[in-house]
C-alpha cells in the first residue's frame, strides 16, 4: 500500500474517469488523509461527493477550499451547484456570482446561475443570464432551447 497521495489522486482520476465513482472517493479521500493541506486533493474528494449527491459532505470540502482559496471559482460553482440541488436557490446564485466573478468567461456560470433564477421565478435575470452564456457559447443549441422555454413562460 503506497504512501503517497499523489498515487491515490491519480487512482481517483482513473476511477473516476471510468465511472467509477466510489471508488474514486475512496481514492481521493486516502490522498486527502495522506495530504490535507492539498487543496485539490479536497477539491477532488468534493466533486465526487456531489456525484454521488452527498451535498453537505461536498459543500464541507468546497468550504475549506474556498477558505484556502478565495478565488477558486470552480470551487465555487461546484458549491453552489450542491446548493442548488439541495433546495436552496438563493444559496446558490451566491456561489455562481463568485465563480462568475473570479472566472467571467465561463458560460455554464451562467447557466446554472440562470437556472437558480428560473428557481426563484426571476424570468428577467435568469433570460439575463442565458443571453449572457450564448455570448460567450453561440453555438450552444441546448442553452439556446433554455433560452426559448423561459422567454414562452
Amino acid at each position: 500500500m503506497s504512501t503517497n497521495p499523489v498515487y491515490y489522486n491519480g487512482l481517483g482520476h482513473q476511477y473516476k474517469s471510468a465511472g467509477n465513482i466510489k471508488e474514486a472517493l475512496g481514492a481521493y479521500d486516502q490522498a486527502v488523509s495522506l495530504d490535507p493541506s492539498n487543496m485539490d486533493y479536497l477539491y477532488n474528494r468534493g466533486c465526487c461527493y456531489r456525484l454521488l449527491e452527498q451535498w453537505d459532505k461536498a459543500i464541507n470540502d468546497y468550504d475549506v477550499v474556498i477558505q484556502s482559496n478565495p478565488a477558486d471559482a470552480g470551487a465555487y460553482w461546484e458549491r453552489g451547484i450542491c446548493y442548488a440541488k439541495k433546495g436552496s436557490p438563493q444559496k446558490a446564485i451566491d456561489n455562481f456570482n463568485n465563480a462568475i466573478k473570479h472566472r467571467p468567461n465561463k458560460a455554464d456560470y451562467f447557466v446554472h446561475r440562470a437556472i437558480a433564477f428560473c428557481s426563484l421565478a426571476d424570468k428577467k435575470n435568469a433570460i439575463k443570464d442565458f443571453e449572457q452564456a450564448l455570448n460567450i457559447d453561440p453555438y450552444n443549441t441546448k442553452v439556446k432551447q433554455m433560452l426559448e422555454q423561459v422567454k414562452q413562460i
